[in-house]
């Protein structure tokens, strides 16, 4: 989701942009994306 792009620093991603990430689990159960980088 944009807003877990934007709270790892990142203004966006270009299309076809590769990231890692880590799946953190909410409060509610949930998992969301976490600690997003940049794959070169």
């Amino acid at each position: 989701h944009i807003s877990a792009v934007e709270r790892a620093g990142l203004t966006g991603l270009a299309d076809n942009q590769k990231v890692e990430f880590e799946l953190e689990e909410g409060r509610d159960g949930r998992q969301s994306a976490g600690a997003i980088s940049l794959v070169d």
